[in-house]
């Protein structure tokens, strides 16, 4: 129960953001390729979280790695950071951004990604 609402609230967030449509199978071009997705949880503080993610390494063909990285800061780095903060006496804030699907780029116009329910 505590995960379903994770879902549900997940996918309510996403439909008022209009991130996606819900599209039947029926309606989608023959030879279309849909993208597998799953669902990640995470028992936070706030409540039980949960992701919709595309596993893009099963899309064909596969994309240029610049077009998918993101870069993430090596732990050394976040110490080194938080070192010289915490010396300067400078405040420092973290932040959670909820519905990362909808703070991603948006498509040329010619292109179109159909992503399938979890199973």
């Amino acid at each position: 129960p505590l995960w379903k609402e994770a879902i549900t609230k997940e996918n309510a967030g996403l439909l008022q953001r209009g991130t996606y449509q819900r599209v039947l199978r029926t309606q989608v071009p023959h030879g279309t390729q849909l993208l597998h997705t799953m669902y990640t949880f995470k028992d936070k503080e706030s409540g039980a979280k949960a992701r919709l993610v595309v596993l893009g390494h099963l899309q064909r063909p596969l994309p240029k790695p610049a077009d998918t990285y993101a870069g993430t800061p090596l732990p050394a780095a976040v110490r080194t950071v938080v070192s010289l903060a915490a010396g300067n006496h400078h405040h420092i804030d973290k932040l959670d951004i909820s519905q990362a699907f909808v703070q991603s780029d948006d498509l040329p116009a010619d292109s179109r990604l159909i992503p399938r329910s979890p199973a």
